[in-house]
């Protein structure tokens, strides 16, 4: 699976939350909300199955270099890099999700990378995933409607209850 999205906002056992806390403090109480960890390709091929286009989706931020000075693709160019190698010169556009508190560092298990290094390890991800979900793809040339729906694991941590079901409170604006 391609979890690369992970809640960022840290909830302390006075109720407070901030983003992107140290949780080995002793007063860290859990992660605030639920994560998405679903990942959706799409692909064109022509009638001989050459492919002809890619678009997949995963839910995150995905900037490792955001506000870094600099113009990137960032993961969706790290992924669409892989993607090319495998499947030819073709277009490969990546959707993200809705966000929200979502970021790539998973706060439960803090990684010590550079900035180079996520983005190859988050674009392989990605591209991995999505190559993964290509392998089961049985083309057609008729039109068939296609509806979905996953409702991702709720994981709201423990922290919500110890706060009378209130659930964290605000501090300060962002």
């Amino acid at each position: 699976a391609a979890l690369v999205g992970h809640n960022r906002r840290v909830c302390w056992a006075d109720g407070t939350h901030s983003m992107h806390g140290d949780t080995s403090r002793a007063d860290f109480a859990g992660m605030e909300g639920p994560v998405n960890p679903q990942h959706v390709a799409l692909f064109a091929a022509d009638m001989e199955g050459k492919p002809l286009a890619v678009v997949h989706h995963n839910t995150t931020h995905p900037t490792v270099f955001y506000a870094a000075g600099v113009y990137t693709a960032d993961i969706p160019g790290a992924a669409r890099g892989i993607i090319r190698d495998k499947l030819g010169d073709i277009p490969v556009l990546f959707l993200n999700g809705a966000q929200g508190d979502i970021a790539i560092e998973n706060m439960l298990e803090p990684r010590k990378e550079s900035r180079e290094d996520k983005l190859r390890r988050v674009g392989r991800i990605l591209a991995e995933e999505t190559l993964r979900l290509r392998e089961g793809v049985i083309y057609s040339n008729q039109a068939h409607p296609v509806a979905c729906a996953r409702r991702s694991e709720d994981r709201r941590p423990a922290a919500r209850s110890s706060t009378g079901g209130r659930g964290a409170r605000r501090i300060g604006a962002h």
